[in-house]
């Protein structure tokens, strides 16, 4: 049975439950919420060590090969201009929809943003055996981390040769219980979907956020289904692209329900691996790169957020100034939001308004209220991006073409 099915047969259930409960109920979710938690956790239990092993396996392997620098450069060069342009994106959506402006919600719930100096120095903490204790909250530090062992290995293969094969076989161990949590989220998607039902619920709709959330819904669908398909082909993709949308049909479901990219990377790249979208060494560097460098999901939508905040500050037009300011601040936001888990929107929004200053700083309270909704759209791009991304660079450096449609899993 197709992964896609059984995630949507888990995703109909949730909904039929969310649809049989009291509204009653909704005044006392904890028990759906703690549900919806630890299978948010199960979703995301075997990627960190999936990402660390990979990645050391893969940069040894690579660098072995000569082939490490060409697939890591165009990995990030690619992200780096996917994320600027997907900012863009997202401002001309927002400014183009022309959306009624926002209002601050009525509750004292604040914003908790991380201070970027403090986010910057966790980067380089002063134990390295501390980057394994954050991995948690943290995915740059255990990234570089394991680049810097797999190069490490490199400079030696001699040494090396006693410490490789187990790696491999860390690397094996850890990809086959990912492909089990990938087998077993269609159960996990049952309490996902009745929470994410009952968050929506508590969304509070006002001309603005209900304008503003339709803009995002449709420039999202747009997103997807053209401007992704159309800038991979651009770009140079060799495979039919709405084949590769077909192949990520189940990671897509995952992103969103759950608006996590814990949760829905693991199956992102168990799809590429199985599916022949990817070789898995390169699916071993390009995957973890492309989290960290690639969020253009999180940009675009970042992007249209700071539009309809600056738009809810004053009905005045941005100069060309802003403009550009935003083109630069949105990228580095989202970058250094990136380095954390889950990084979403909001928090890069809210690293936005911190660098802006000028009585800026606050400004992410006006999209607080639909930091759940925002999520959802950003996972999804997020984790469609990832496939396309590991594609092209999979194609440029090994010539490596998917599998037929029928032996997709």
């Amino acid at each position: 049975m197709k992964l896609w099915l059984k995630y949507l047969a888990g995703i109909l259930l949730g909904g039929a439950l969310a649809l049989a409960l009291p509204p009653s109920f909704s005044s006392r979710p904890d028990l759906v919420f703690l549900a919806a938690d630890i299978a948010t956790r199960v979703g995301g239990y075997a990627l960190m060590l999936l990402f660390v092993t990979n990645l050391a396996a893969s940069v040894f392997h690579a660098s072995e090969a000569h082939t490490f620098w060409k697939t890591a450069g165009r990995t990030i060069l690619l992200d780096l201009l996917a994320l600027v342009a997907a900012t863009a994106l997202g401002m001309a959506a927002s400014r183009l929809a022309q959306a009624f402006p926002l209002s601050l919600p009525t509750d004292q719930n604040m914003l908790q943003v991380p201070d970027p100096q403090s986010m910057l120095k966790d980067i380089f903490p002063n134990s390295i055996f501390s980057v394994f204790v954050k991995s948690e909250s943290m995915l740059l530090p255990v990234l570089l981390f394991t680049f810097a062992m797999g190069m490490a290995l490199a400079h030696d293969p001699v040494m090396a040769r006693q410490i490789v094969p187990l790696l491999d076989v860390l690397a094996k161990a850890s990809s086959f219980l990912n492909a089990f949590v990938a087998e077993i989220l269609g159960i996990v998607l049952i309490p996902l979907v009745l929470a994410s039902v009952l968050r929506m619920r508590t969304v509070i709709i006002t001309p603005g956020s209900g304008a503003f959330l339709w803009m995002l819904a449709l420039a999202a669908i747009f997103m997807l289904g053209l401007v992704l398909p159309l800038a991979y082909r651009m770009l140079g993709g060799r495979t039919n692209p709405y084949v590769l949308l077909y192949a990520m049909a189940a990671p897509l479901a995952a992103a969103l329900v759950s608006g996590d990219l814990r949760f829905a990377a693991g199956s992102a790249f168990h799809h590429a691996k199985e599916d022949g979208i990817t070789e898995e060494r390169t699916a071993g560097i390009v995957f973890p790169l492309h989290f960290q460098f690639g969020r253009i999901g999180t940009a675009f939508v970042t992007g249209a957020a700071v539009v309809s905040m600056f738009h809810s500050y004053s009905r005045a037009g941005m100069t060309v100034t802003e403009i550009a300011l935003l083109l630069a601040l949105v990228p580095c936001a989202v970058l250094l939001a990136s380095a954390t888990f889950p990084g979403t929107p909001i928090l890069a929004l809210g690293l936005v308004c911190l660098m802006l200053g000028k009585g800026f700083e606050t400004g992410a309270m006006f999209l607080l209220p639909l930091a759940f909704p925002m999520s959802l759209a950003a996972t999804v791009l997020d984790v469609a991006w990832s496939m396309y991304a590991a594609a092209l660079v999979s194609e440029r450096t090994q010539g490596s073409v998917p599998r037929k449609m029928r032996t997709f899993i």
